[in-house]
């Protein structure tokens, strides 16, 4: 979802306050945390809600 909206690695870390390789780890399902996720999802949904139809 993130590279669809077009938003760069570096993006969702920084509003979050977590490192990019973090994102990345979690987002490969290298990582579990149900917190990060759950506001990370949160996060993409804003951000998607922000791109005009």
């Amino acid at each position: 979802m993130r590279t669809t909206l077009g938003c760069t690695i570096t993006a969702a870390p920084r509003e979050l306050g977590q490192w990019p390789s973090k994102i990345s780890r979690l987002a490969r399902r290298l990582l579990r945390d149900d917190t990060l996720a759950t506001n990370y999802r949160q996060w993409l949904t804003e951000e998607a809600a922000k791109i005009p139809v």
